[in-house]
């Protein structure tokens, strides 16, 4: 039997703890985490210190395959592990220890969810901004607004490859409960622990998933993938990263097609942002925020200017949420004002509408590559946008629009460009 302690035991098996001790709603459990190889042994490690350290998820649902009656979920009070493998325990192994204290009505508590901000403020005037929120497809009817439920579509992708994340879907909804809006309120709603996670946003490094901030910056700095079920955002070494949708024909499988984009800003050409780019070479990461409602990671570039020799500052913070057909981008630089830009790797006719703009023509698997620039200037012919007025800072989107010129609801480019505008966050 195993058990997934928030996201520790979904890639990795973790087997059930050898003792519980129960005060209350206190729980004190330990256990020994045994792995058949030592990249397992190391991942299965990290994650645990992400998990206990983690300052996003506080509170996490527990599934304890021994006793079903113990799932639900708890907040985290602490924990520690033991590292005398070979001598007490087996190589690849480790003893932990944890304690937990048990949520009222733990098993199917009220989740709230609140969001700020109505419309970007760049947003062009003639944009229709559409407020949205998601939450697993398994949420019950109770997902309401100001006490009143309300209608909401499903959004069906990949979900992740290990069956703990096997949900398939989110209710996707557009809504009015942000703060400053004139209904006010929160949402809220009820999904049983097994089913917390399904669709929810997830950050990979050498195939492990990333709790907390527990980066094993050892790796190379292209290994690394984002993805909320919906859409996958994985790093290369000669591109900022591949973009991959599902599949319109089977939508709970990934398509076959990896769109090679890049990202950076105009410098007499497009100065590329990528691990080992001789343009702005990538020499940081940082994870801003790790949960199950939104990633952020922002990676740091050094770009030396022609004839200058002297290296100069930016960075690229990426965002991706539950629910999204897009990653967000926020762009600065402290010295210099810049036209960022965003674009495909390689030569893609692109169509413009106001504000946004995608590939003319669908890929192979029937879907189209989307970007969404304010005050932009387009290259339709390579596919590229940028900043018409240098700035320090600049903000885009790079997204798949599903069934690409077949699209319908909220799947279109139209309806994913007033996503984005809404500043959903």
């Amino acid at each position: 039997m195993s058990v997934s302690i928030g996201r520790w035991g979904d890639d990795l098996t973790v087997q059930d703890p050898m003792t519980w001790q129960q005060d209350g709603d206190r729980v004190r459990l330990s256990g020994i985490c045994n792995q058949s190889t030592d990249a397992a042994y190391q991942a299965a490690r990290e994650q645990f210190h992400g998990l206990i350290s983690s300052k996003w998820e506080p509170i996490v649902p527990c599934i304890f395959g021994h006793d079903s009656t113990k799932d639900g979920y708890y907040r985290i009070l602490g924990g520690g592990l033991d590292l005398e493998a070979g001598i007490t325990y087996p190589d690849d192994a480790f003893r932990w220890d944890l304690e937990l204290e048990r949520l009222p009505n733990y098993q199917y508590p009220k989740i709230l969810v609140t969001s700020i901000g109505v419309e970007r403020s760049t947003k062009d005037a003639s944009v229709a901004d559409n407020p949205w929120s998601a939450v697993p497809s398994d949420a019950t009817g109770s997902y309401t607004v100001n006490s009143s439920t309300v209608a909401h579509t499903t959004r069906t992708g990949p979900g992740h490859s290990d069956s703990a994340w096997a949900g398939t879907a989110v209710h996707w909804r557009t809504s009015s409960y942000y703060l400053g809006a004139t209904s006010g309120g929160v949402a809220e709603y009820r999904v049983a622990a097994s089913d917390y996670y399904d669709m929810s946003c997830r950050l990979t490094v050498d195939g492990y998933t990333v709790l907390g901030d527990r980066w094993n910056f050892q790796n190379n700095l292209s290994d690394w993938v984002v993805s909320n079920g919906f859409v996958k955002l994985t790093g290369s070494g000669s591109s900022f990263c591949t973009i991959t949708g599902p599949d319109p024909a089977s939508p709970t499988a990934w398509g076959a097609v990896d769109q090679a984009m890049d990202i950076g800003f105009l410098d007499g050409s497009f100065q590329k942002l990528y691990p080992g780019s001789s343009a702005i070479d990538v020499v940081g990461l940082r994870v801003d925020y790790n949960g199950p409602e939104r990633i952020t990671v922002t990676f740091f570039g050094e770009y030396v200017a022609s004839g200058s020799g002297i290296a100069v500052p930016a960075s690229f913070t990426m965002v991706l949420r539950r629910g999204s057909s897009y990653a967000e981008f926020y762009a600065s630089s402290t010295s210099y004002t810049r036209n960022f830009m965003v674009g495909f790797n390689s030569t893609t006719a692109t169509t413009s509408i106001t504000g946004a703009s995608h590939a003319t023509s669908n890929d192979a698997d029937g879907s189209r590559v989307f970007m969404c620039m304010e005050a932009e200037t387009l290259d339709t012919t390579n596919g590229t946008a940028r900043l018409t007025t240098a700035a320090k800072q600049g903000q885009f989107a790079i997204g798949v629009e599903l069934n690409g010129s077949s699209s319908s609801g909220i799947n279109t480019v139209a309806n994913c460009r007033d996503q984005y505008y809404a500043a959903v966050s």
